[in-house]
């Protein structure tokens, strides 16, 4: 046999092997990952972060705050959660403007429109506070969810079973609800219809409402925000309409949708008749 045929040692061929078949388990992982977790793909566009640093130019809006954001969410493809939301952040118009900057500055701008107002990053979306409100023990959105899991649903399932699973939950002090009983929901009723047909596999941990809907607005890529419904000092309340929205950013589904009287504390969500209480 001449050299160039000669067979290499067998522990040359068995290291080589081992190689290669670490790289194929590696790449079969990352394929299961990938099946695992399809929502993930659906998010289009630049991280957050990048799409904070893009140039704006010639920016100007002379409308109510609330209104602008979705606007700017719609516009930039921008990934939002809007916490804060008052009557004037709904009816009085602001003007907000800038000649030329980023992103960045453009929604600083926006929330010194009108007092109390913060935005920051959170869990890869942008989040609109207030500075006094989103750290009370009361605020429902810091409520920390055991468990969600949904395999092969969608983005509307996911919100369905937040909505079901936040007041099933609830201790006693949060509501006049008798012990024992079961509360109504405690988000939005309606879907985002061009969720539908995408399914993912969706698993939260001991994690707050609010990083959950975070999460399914990063899931959607950009064809849905979270609005809270009411004021901010009803985010202790499980209102019968919900406490929350999950719907794409257009002011004309969003608006409509609000409960945001000054004079009067939201109707709260009577138990449900059907079912024991929630181990």
């Amino acid at each position: 046999m001449s050299p160039s045929a000669r067979s290499k040692p067998a522990g040359e061929w068995y290291v080589g092997g081992a190689v290669c078949a670490l790289m194929i388990a590696a790449v079969a992982a990352l394929a299961r990952g990938a099946a695992s977790e399809p929502g993930r793909a659906s998010v289009s566009g630049p991280p957050v972060q990048q799409a904070l640093a893009s140039d704006v130019q010639g920016f100007s809006s002379h409308k109510p705050l609330l209104v602008t954001l979705i606007e700017i969410s719609s516009a930039y493809h921008l990934p939002m959660g809007i916490e804060k939301v008052t009557p004037e952040s709904a009816d009085l118009p602001v003007t907000v403007t800038l000649d030329r900057g980023t992103l960045a500055g453009l929604l600083t701008r926006c929330v010194r429109a009108l007092p109390g107002y913060r935005w920051t990053v959170q869990d890869g979306v942008v989040n609109v506070y207030g500075t006094r409100e989103k750290e009370w023990r009361r605020n429902l959105l810091n409520f920390i969810v055991p468990n969600i899991e949904i395999r092969g649903g969608t983005l509307n399932d996911v919100n369905a079973a937040l909505r079901m699973e936040v007041p099933g939950r609830l201790p006693v002090r949060f509501s006049s609800v008798p012990p024992g009983k079961v509360f109504g929901v405690a988000g939005d009723t309606p879907g985002v219809g061009s969720l539908e047909a995408e399914h993912i596999d969706f698993e939260a941990r001991n994690q707050t409402v609010r990083t959950i809907l975070n999460r399914m607005v990063a899931l959607s890529g950009g064809r849905a925000i979270w609005v809270s419904r009411v004021p901010p000092r009803w985010l202790s309340s499980n209102p019968a309409a919900g406490l929350w929205l999950f719907l794409p950013p257009d002011p004309a589904l969003i608006l409509p949708n609000l409960s945001l009287s000054a004079s009067k504390r939201p109707r709260v969500a009577p138990p449900l008749r059907s079912g024991g209480p929630r181990r």
